[in-house]
């Protein structure tokens, strides 16, 4: 490959040949491989070159300018010379310095743009590693969330089984704490002693005397109906007949109403261990320590 064919590569590529010249090029192309390459950089290398030139409108005089060089130039082919050859060699030599230059700064564009696309790769790279960090993180969150789920079902169930055990001890203790006390008012009534007194004299028949005795408090009730009225300067007067003691002991003075009615709480001056018998008596106002008067009720 000589300069003259460098030349016609140019001048190919910028579509400057003429048919002959065209012709012969193409057969050195055929031949040469180093030219034929050459020439197809060149012809890239402008196509890209007037890719990048942006269209304008040509003027209405630039055909009849065109076609009027090109009469001169089909002129000037009859009367060509070696001289006129070297002349349009600097032109064709420059033509190709533009060709190499832009060659140059498309490689370089290239250049640039591989850097930039290696560099997106490596950002894209590090981003799909971040993601698979996330995603592992996130399924790791996602089974310590479904475990913890497991765990508070499980001691949900803990705590409604432990529940249902409390209701069931409530319930037991409801139940032992009404057996209790049926127990506790069984036993109270049977520390409980009810006594109704009868009287054999005719002027107290129609009352009535009931005497409820708690042996475990040593005291009881007194409750009198229909007794008649006492003479003026005397009172009823209860006694508790124990028969530990020799004589009945006092359990102090009740008095009635006009109704002849009764309602009163005793408790005897003295100890008594076991109420065999309550008699009730006609005594002096305000009582006496030991029975002197009749006695007109005793029970039972």
């Amino acid at each position: 490959m000589d300069e003259q064919q460098e030349e016609l590569a140019a001048l190919n590529a910028l579509h400057a040949l003429d048919d002959s010249e065209r012709s012969a090029l193409e057969i050195s192309r055929s031949r040469d491989a180093e030219l034929d390459d050459l020439a197809a950089e060149l012809e890239l290398t402008a196509a890209e070159l007037a890719s990048l030139v942006p269209a304008v409108t040509p003027p209405p005089a630039l055909k009849a300018s065109i076609m009027a060089q090109v009469r001169e130039r089909a002129s000037a082919k009859k009367l060509k010379s070696p001289a006129t050859s070297s002349r349009a060699q600097p032109i064709a030599w420059g033509m190709a310095a533009v060709l190499a230059a832009g060659c140059f700064w498309l490689w370089n564009e290239r250049s640039q743009l591989a850097q930039q696309v290696a560099a997106m790769a490596e950002v894209e790279a590090e981003a799909r590693n971040q993601l698979i960090r996330v995603r592992d993180e996130r399924d790791a969150l996602d089974e310590k969330n479904a475990k913890a789920a497991q765990e508070m079902g499980q001691l949900a169930a803990q705590l409604e089984g432990m529940r249902e055990r409390s209701q069931i001890t409530q319930q037991q203790l409801v139940t032992l704490t009404q057996e209790i006390s049926e127990l506790r008012k069984k036993d109270a009534f049977a520390q409980v002693q009810i006594a109704t007194l009868q009287s054999t004299v005719a002027a107290y028949k129609e009352g009535v005397a009931v005497v409820v005795w708690d042996s475990e408090k040593h005291q009881g009730l007194l409750k009198l109906e229909k007794m008649p009225p006492v003479e003026s300067g005397k009172d009823y007067q209860l006694w508790v007949v124990d028969p530990k003691n020799p004589t009945p002991v006092n359990a102090g003075v009740v008095q009635v109403d006009a109704q002849g009615f009764a309602k009163v709480e005793f408790k005897p001056v003295d100890d008594v261990s076991s109420a065999a018998k309550f008699a009730l008596s006609v005594e002096r106002e305000g009582g006496v320590l030991k029975n002197e008067g009749p006695i007109i009720l005793i029970g039972p």
